[in-house]
């Protein structure tokens, strides 16, 4: 069996520490493990609101100890759940400004996720009301068209 190179791949959703969950790597060690295989760069993510900060500093890390030996990028993104006030257009342009490349949808907070899980659906964050997208799930789509950024669709359902 051949080796699978993985030189050039972009991984778009990786969770990371600081996490609620303990994650397998933190920001730093995820980076270098990147680094290692030769990808072009990762997106990370947490259901508990941004990470372009994050993704700012590692990326100033490896500029510092690596030097520019490589051509590897941390991204960062936001999830609308509830910790950034769900469907938030605010919060989705100050992330799209601070660098965020991907904004996702409603994860934990999402009625599709809690409903598969058994929670209570108080409080869920919601992106359509009688079939219908809501305005401010609008104002974001178009939020993340004007940044070229991308958008992730969470757990929301299909329905």
């Amino acid at each position: 069996m051949s080796k699978i190179s993985l030189k050039g791949v972009i991984d778009m959703h990786v969770h990371s520490n600081p996490d609620l969950r303990k994650r397998a790597y933190d920001d730093i060690e995820l980076m270098e493990a990147g680094i290692r295989v030769g990808a072009r760069g990762i997106v990370i993510k947490t259901h508990q609101g941004t990470t372009m900060d994050r993704a700012y500093l590692c990326n100033r890390h490896n500029e510092i100890v690596h030097s520019g030996d490589n051509d590897f990028t941390m991204f960062g993104s936001i999830t609308l759940n509830q910790v950034v006030g769900g469907i938030n257009p605010v919060a989705a342009e100050t992330a799209l400004k601070l660098g965020a490349k991907v904004v996702w949808l409603p994860t934990q907070s999402a009625r599709g996720h809690r409903e598969k899980m058994g929670q209570s659906l108080d409080g869920c964050v919601e992106v359509t009301r009688d079939g219908k997208v809501l305005p401010e799930v609008k104002t974001v789509l178009q939020l993340v068209k004007d940044y070229g950024a991308v958008l992730g669709t969470g757990h929301i359902s299909p329905g």
